[in-house]
């Protein structure tokens, strides 16, 4: 797991009970399909393979390229769910009519 918490840790300040989502690790599971040919999995490559600009290694900076990278990703799924369910109804034949009359 590729994030501060360990150092964190080290100083004293435990924040692992607050921690929800890791986008490296989202990053890494997307890689073979959002991600398809990026070179590594920094952040500042990431932001900038999504069309993401931004300096890097700057503590704001930093913190609103991850807030875009993982609305990015929640975009790409929420796309990738209306896809699905209109495929679904596409290959129904009956899947666009309505038939709950047909069953009162």
């Amino acid at each position: 797991e590729k994030s501060d918490l360990p150092i964190l840790l080290e100083h004293g300040f435990d924040y692992s009970h607050q921690y929800q989502v890791d986008v490296y690790n989202e990053a890494l599971e997307r890689r073979s399909s959002d991600l398809h040919g990026i070179a590594n999995l920094k952040l500042q490559t990431v932001a900038n393979f999504l069309g993401f600009k931004g300096q890097s290694h700057n503590s704001l900076e930093d913190a609103r390229m991850t807030a875009r990278v993982y609305e990015a990703f929640l975009e790409s799924d929420e796309s990738r769910l209306l896809l699905d369910s209109q495929s679904s109804l596409n290959s129904n034949p009956f899947g666009a009519l309505d038939l709950s009359k047909l069953f009162d």
